[in-house]
């Protein structure tokens, strides 16, 4: 019966140690998941991080290229502006300078007017005296 009891007792002590081991595996086990899961967040975590910048940066590059052709589209603007605003003056001068050429034939159409009945009136009159 002591026997049967030891080794009973040695049967229970040899389940208890392979269970401690069995436990340790699984302890161990379980902590390289949650090694293994915290490295998959953080990669995870990384690649996210990582699209975002490349969004950001994506955007921002577009953000750029809209200021530019913004800036782009102002300066074309302000260069057809200037440009008609120099083509309105032109034609102003133009028509100054027509106007006064006009105004410049009327008052020499007047003075050879005025000149040719000068000289017709002294011709009447050398007429008249001789």
């Amino acid at each position: 019966e002591l026997e049967a009891a030891q080794r009973e007792l040695t049967l229970f002590r040899e389940r208890e140690n392979e269970l401690k081991t069995e436990a340790k595996h699984l302890r161990a086990a379980s902590e390289q998941a949650v090694l293994a899961g915290r490295a998959r967040e953080e990669e995870v975590e990384d690649r996210w991080r990582k699209k975002m910048e490349q969004e950001q940066q994506s955007l921002t590059g577009k953000e750029e290229m809209l200021k530019r052709s913004v800036i782009e589209e102002r300066e074309q603007w302000k260069a057809r502006e200037a440009e008609a605003r120099r083509e309105a003056a032109e034609a102003r001068e133009r028509q100054l300078q027509a106007q006064a050429e006009a105004q410049a034939a009327r008052v020499d159409k007047e003075a050879g007017q005025s000149q040719a009945s000068a000289r017709e009136r002294a011709l009447q009159r050398e007429v008249e005296e001789a």
